[in-house]
């Protein structure tokens, strides 16, 4: 990997972790325990919501996201 490439790829994890920042707490939360390779059923577990809503800001959480990252 050259050192330009380098260069690109910590640019775009410092974007993906200010985006990450924007978050609520608990969709933060989310989305750091999925990142971490966390299912959803460990995740509701952690947080004491339902799988289903873990499922639901999951989602959410990586358009809100996708979104800042357009910006």
């Amino acid at each position: 990997m050259s050192e330009s490439q380098f260069s690109v790829q910590q640019e775009e994890a410092l974007r993906l972790q200010q985006a990450i920042r924007q978050l609520s707490e608990i969709d933060r939360a989310v989305i750091s325990f999925h990142l971490d390779g966390f299912g959803n059923p460990e995740i509701a577990e952690m947080l004491g919501i339902s799988i289903n809503h873990v499922a639901v800001k999951l989602h959410r959480s990586k358009q809100q996201v996708s979104n800042l990252l357009k910006q």
